[in-house]
């Protein structure tokens, strides 16, 4: 049984996929935890995958657009390129396009789910101009409390040590307070006088309740614009407009987000280096179980060429994203950032979105973060019908296989099913052994799982 992905889309539906997932399940006489659940997931995947109509080019109506003083378009997609000095050890790298927020160009890049940096956007509002750290503490509440991470060397790895349901041996290097604004200002006072200091990183959700004239600030964001643009290119709801406030040399290691993230620069710059969804088997990510999900296994500036041999492969894109200019980051698209402050500040204000409609056409481009969600939604399922602990070990006995027959018979047997789900994802069926094979490829060292091997299910 195969989905015809070339066939009419009505045909690929919930209860189709999940009928010959349950179809699996009784061949192989697998205990599934519930394959509607399991069919649910990759029906997702498969409405991604399935043909659907492209979508026009997108187009913004003059009215919508920011109420600036015109900007000359830029004609050729590489013009104006920001000059970048900061390079990734062993990968090579081209440059993100730097383009005028009324290109045409600039907008077709966005649709195709590509990274692009606009200028002239003004997209911060009068905060680019307003929000340094004076103006903030006098004007913030007083008795609001701010997210602030701090990290002894300065690397910002994000983890959540609640999600490690398998076990992981894992030491987070992160930490999270809720702090006054005045004593996240003293903390970075006291980083920059002893070198020793942790380096300090605020990342506060901006909601009403934070102060009013940081409120009414934010209201001068040109949002009839941010609302065209979200129509345009299909993305789905706003969910959070993050402050960030970082000290120079603090850096964001590679990791990836499954949404669309428009990162306005109000103050210093940011370097940031980009890598596309299909440089997934270059970057390694941690498992989709470990605290440290998303984020790259490889350090970058000593990466280990024998745990990690195709990295010497990546191919990634680099940016210098100045105080007024905005990247657009799509979703799945991983990316380092670092902080070049001004006046000991770096200040930038983040634009979420949830993946949309107009994410489906975009499917077959490079840039299309869909083969990285099924690789995602099959982790999961393996936790769900294996056990956290069991999944782990079951990756781990794919990974030593190295695309050869599972020793042991229980995985043996689940590889076969997990084959042939794949196969029904896949546009080429004959390739899902060796996708899955990517999928796996050194992301579960034994030194990763080793908590995992000594801890009982």
């Amino acid at each position: 049984m195969v989905i015809d992905l070339d066939g009419p889309p009505a045909l690929v539906n919930l209860y189709y996929v999940s009928s010959l997932v349950d179809h699996i399940a009784k061949r192989h006489d697998f205990g599934w935890v519930d394959s509607y659940t399991a069919g649910k997931i990759l029906a997702d995947d498969v409405r991604f995958l399935a043909p659907t109509r492209s979508i026009p080019p997108a187009r913004l109506p003059r009215t919508c657009r920011p109420p600036l003083s015109h900007t000359p378009p830029q004609s050729y997609l590489f013009r104006h390129i920001a000059p970048f000095d900061w390079h990734v050890r062993g990968a090579r790298m081209a440059p993100i396009p730097r383009l005028a927020w009324d290109d045409p160009a600039a907008l077709e890049l966005m649709q195709r789910r590509q990274p692009v940096v606009l200028t002239g956007t003004r997209l911060a509002g009068c905060a680019q101009q307003k929000w340094d750290l004076d103006y903030l503490r006098a004007h913030v509440d007083p008795a609001a409390m701010f997210s602030v991470y701090s990290s002894p060397n300065g690397q910002f790895m994000y983890s959540n040590v609640n999600k490690n349901e398998p076990g992981f041996a894992f030491t987070p290097t992160v930490y999270h307070e809720e702090l006054r604004f005045t004593t996240f200002v003293e903390r970075l006072a006291q980083a920059e006088k002893a070198a020793e200091s942790p380096r300090v990183y605020l990342q506060q959700p901006l909601y009403q309740g934070i102060g009013d004239r940081i409120t009414d600030d934010f209201k001068t964001v040109p949002w009839e614009w941010v609302n065209a643009v979200q129509l345009a290119l299909g993305f789905g709801p706003l969910t959070t407009n993050l402050l960030l406030i970082g000290q120079p040399g603090t850096v964001t290691p590679c990791h990836y987000d499954e949404q669309h993230n428009l990162l306005a620069v109000c103050r210093g710059e940011k370097k940031c280096t980009l890598f596309s969804p299909d440089q997934f088997e270059c970057l390694y990510p941690y498992p989709v179980g470990h605290p440290a999900d998303r984020q790259s296994q490889v350090n970058f500036d000593e990466p280990d060429d024998r745990r990690f041999p195709r990295f010497a492969e990546a191919r990634g894109e680099v940016c210098t994203v100045a105080a007024g200019d905005v990247l657009y980051i799509p979703p799945c698209w991983w990316h380092m950032v670092e902080n070049v402050a001004q006046d000991g500040l770096n200040t930038a204000i983040t634009f979420w979105f949830k993946c949309g409609p107009g994410d489906a056409p975009a499917k077959k481009d490079r840039g299309s973060g869909v083969l990285v969600s099924v690789r995602r939604n099959l982790e999961k399922m393996a936790a769900q019908e294996l056990g956290p602990r069991a999944a782990i070990q079951f990756w781990k006995a794919t990974m030593a296989a190295n695309g050869q027959e599972l020793e042991e018979s229980s995985f043996r047997d689940y590889h076969v099913a997990l084959v042939e789900r794949v196969q029904l994802l896949l546009p080429k069926p004959e390739d899902a052994a060796v996708f899955l094979e990517g999928l796996v490829a050194g992301r579960f060292h034994p030194s990763l799982c080793e908590k995992v091997s000594t801890t009982s299910q």
